[in-house]
This record gives structure tokens, C-alpha cells and sequence, in this order.
């Protein structure tokens, strides 16, 4: 009688948080701020100035929640979209049942060097699965083909 075969090894293709440089929209208008405040402050207008540095503030939060907001973790087997701050599992997609692979990336992002990979898995799986912000999309791209 012969062992059964050893279940495959998953290895990591790519794992991480989306980019910074997805937001980069955010952190533009953060330096706009950032040179509104300090005109204000040169000029002595307080209540101003403050309200800009809230300004920038809040933009930087909102790309921390976009950053954090997400885990992505692309191995040998699976696909795993995970809540970013927890890191539990949102949707798991065995690797057999993705069809195709799709780089997706705006003028902007795509000088970054950051664009979206959309997942298209097989009948009755739902919609695309779009994993953002994901940096040097094409060679995760080339990977992922790669194993699947």
C-alpha cells in the first residue's frame, strides 16, 4: 500500500497592505494644506491656519483607513482578501477557481508603479474580486498566471 501523496505546499506570491501611493491624491491635497497653514501662520491668521492643520489631518486619516482597511494575501493555493486590522479572513478564493487575471491601473498610479489586479473566478463565485493599491501590479500579475 502506497502513502498518499503530500498535500501541495503553499508558498507566498505577494502579501501586503494596498500602497501609500494609491492615495496619492490625499497627500497632494495635504501639501496644498500644509502651504495654505504656513501662509496663514506667516500672516498671523490663527484660527486659519489651525483649520488647515485639522485639514490635513483628516485627509491623512482617511488614507490610513484606506490603507489599513484591507490585507491582501496571494499564495500558491488561495487568495485571501483579509480585514486589515484584525486580520480575519473577508474572502478566501481557492487559486483553481480564479479564470483570469487583469491589471488595472489609472494614468497616475500607473507612473507609481501601483495599479488593481481583478480576479475573475468561475461561475456561481460572484462578482470580480479587485485587490487594490497593489504595488508593481504586473509582476504579480505574471506570478499569479504563473500558478494558476
Amino acid at each position: 500500500m502506497t502513502a498518499p501523496p503530500a498535500p501541495p505546499r503553499e508558498r507566498t506570491i505577494w502579501e501586503g497592505y494596498p500602497s501609500w501611493l494609491e492615495h496619492a491624491i490625499l497627500f497632494l491635497f495635504m501639501g496644498a494644506a500644509a502651504l495654505r497653514a504656513l501662509l496663514a501662520l506667516r500672516t498671523a491668521q490663527w484660527m486659519v491656519a489651525i483649520l488647515y492643520i485639522v485639514a490635513m489631518g483628516v485627509f491623512f486619516t482617511i488614507a490610513a483607513a484606506f490603507h489599513y482597511g484591507a490585507y491582501y494575501q496571494i499564495t500558491s493555493l488561495h487568495v485571501r482578501v483579509l480585514n486589515g486590522l484584525s486580520k480575519r479572513c473577508g474572502r478566501d478564493i481557492p487559486i483553481d477557481q480564479i479564470l483570469t487575471v487583469d491589471v488595472r491601473s489609472e494614468l497616475f498610479n500607473r507612473w507609481l508603479g501601483v495599479g488593481a489586479l481583478v480576479l475573475t473566478c468561475a461561475e456561481g463565485t460572484g462578482d470580480p474580486i479587485v485587490l487594490k493599491g497593489v504595488p508593481d501590479p504586473d509582476r504579480v500579475k505574471r506570478q499569479l498566471d504563473a500558478v494558476i
